[in-house]
């Protein structure tokens, strides 16, 4: 029970906090139109937008989109709440293109994929890779000088065993592990037999952990990327929860 609530709080912070009122552009930033030629004249003349909203009484009644004078009203399955958690945004993205945002009775903006690379929607995957970075260095400390020989790259190995000596040369309290990547502490702790995950899956989350310490790093490239978020985001929770049933 409580492995399932230590999870449930972690998803339930992330999404309450991180939402797509977070990232969403509002109405009053969207380049729209408020008639059918303006819209169509707008397509023509900003190359850069494929879709432009047709506003009508303060408010979108739906939209046109390049290439095509066809005029599309506005459904339900088009809409989701600004209160909508960016995890759960990360399955609709999936599906859909874009979506306009409600709040209340009211659209108030639009989102896509590309939004998805605004800098805070890389701390709730911050939070969950550090988290199951934190869960497993909790199992496999302390390491030795033997675990850290039996890398397969001796270069590295060694490089890690100078930098911890030169440390501690210098007083710096630290140990073994602080001196790992993100894919060697998983890798570690797959080998200890504390948690299962993919070959695959471990270089995914390592390259986006990078991805998400650094403000040059896209989140997402394209919009098939959405699903290696969908995935990370599951193997991590999955992971957590096989460190939380570890007895301490």
């Amino acid at each position: 029970m409580s492995t399932i609530l230590n999870q449930n709080r972690i998803l339930e912070f992330l999404n309450s906090n991180f939402t797509v009122e977070n990232i969403m552009i509002p109405v009053e930033k969207l380049m729209k139109g408020f008639s059918q030629q303006e819209c169509l004249n707008l397509l023509s003349s900003q190359s850069q937008f494929d879709t432009i909203p047709l506003i009508q009484k303060e408010s979108i009644k739906g939209y046109y989109m390049r290439d095509s004078e066809f005029f599309n009203k506005l459904e339900i399955e088009e809409l989701v709440s600004s209160s909508t958690g960016i995890f759960e945004l990360l399955d609709i993205l999936q599906k859909r293109k874009f979506c306009f945002v409600f709040k209340g009775n009211i659209t108030v903006g639009f989102v896509e994929y590309a939004d998805l690379n605004q800098q805070i929607v890389k701390i709730p995957f911050y939070v969950l890779l550090q988290t199951l970075e934190g869960l497993i260095l909790d199992q496999i400390r302390p390491l030795t000088e033997r675990d850290i020989l039996s890398l397969h790259d001796q270069e590295r190995a060694s490089k890690i065993i100078k930098s911890y000596e030169q440390q501690r040369y210098a007083d710096v309290d630290v140990d073994f592990a602080n001196n790992l990547y993100y894919d060697e502490i998983v890798n570690f702790g797959i080998n200890k037999g504390v948690l299962s995950i993919k070959p695959k899956m471990v270089r995914l989350m390592a390259d986006y952990r990078n991805r998400v310490s650094h403000a040059d790093k896209l989140l997402v490239k394209t919009r098939s990327e959405i699903n290696r978020l969908i995935k990370i985001k599951e193997a991590c929770m999955t992971s957590i929860t096989e460190l939380t049933e570890i007895p301490k």
